[in-house]
């Protein structure tokens, strides 16, 4: 996706003091650190996906606010690399934002989500995916914080309502995953030789109705204009 956010909401500007904010911290997941932070609790879930989708979908910082508009109403990038990304986002409704980094560990599969500045900040998600067979993965997603809550009331509420989240975020992410495998499989699956024609109907009705999206023989094409051809 290669949509600049700024279309979303034109307010949403990265400040010096955004910046700043990250300046001293790590792009690199401090393992050590988990000992320091506040346990709540976990949320463990199958998903009909495989691990290069999950993967995938953990560095796409863009889909956020397209996939789950519930939780983020806009999103605009700060730095990204293998490493991962900063973002700051918009809620919905609210108004409030967000600083958010995302660090990813692709050789174990794994990536922390941490919130550094404004709603929510002192809260880290560290999510370990694991493949169970080719198209499926087990995720178990473990919440922290910075500081115990205050009363243990407090932190029940806050567990349930990040499990809570989590559940609609891979609803949502499991959509986009499947489509996105699925749209894989149709442009690299094998042409076979022989391949019935079909009857599109007349010219100017297709041109009515461009892009032309058909399937012909297991295939799938979109018929399209091109340099006036």
């Amino acid at each position: 996706m290669q949509m600049s956010s700024t279309i979303m909401n034109s307010a949403l500007v990265i400040s010096e003091a955004d910046r700043t904010a990250f300046a001293t911290v790590s792009k690199a997941i401090d393992y050590d650190a988990l000992e320091e932070l506040h346990y709540l609790g976990n949320y463990r879930r199958k998903l009909p996906v495989n691990i290069a989708r999950m993967m995938e979908n953990a560095h796409d910082w863009e889909h956020l606010p397209f996939v789950h508009p519930s939780a983020f109403a806009a999103i605009e990038l700060i730095d990204s690399g293998k490493w991962g990304w900063r973002t700051k986002v918009a809620l919905p409704s609210t108004g409030e934002t967000q600083l958010l980094q995302l660090l990813v560990d692709n050789d174990r599969n794994y990536w922390a989500t941490s919130v550094l500045a404004g709603s929510g900040q002192g809260v880290h998600i560290h999510t370990q995916s694991e493949a169970v067979s080719d198209d499926a993965i087990m995720v178990d997603v473990r919440f922290y914080m910075d500081e115990a809550p205050a009363t243990k009331e407090m932190a029940a509420m806050t567990l349930t309502y990040l499990q809570s989240l989590y559940t609609q975020l891979y609803d949502e992410d499991q959509t986009l995953m499947q489509g996105r495998q699925e749209a894989l499989d149709r442009k690299f699956k094998k042409v076979e030789s022989g391949a019935s024609s079909i009857d599109l109907g007349p010219t100017n009705k297709i041109e009515q109705s461009l892009p032309y999206v058909f399937e012909l023989d297991g295939n799938r094409y979109c018929l399209n204009r091109w340099q006036g051809k």
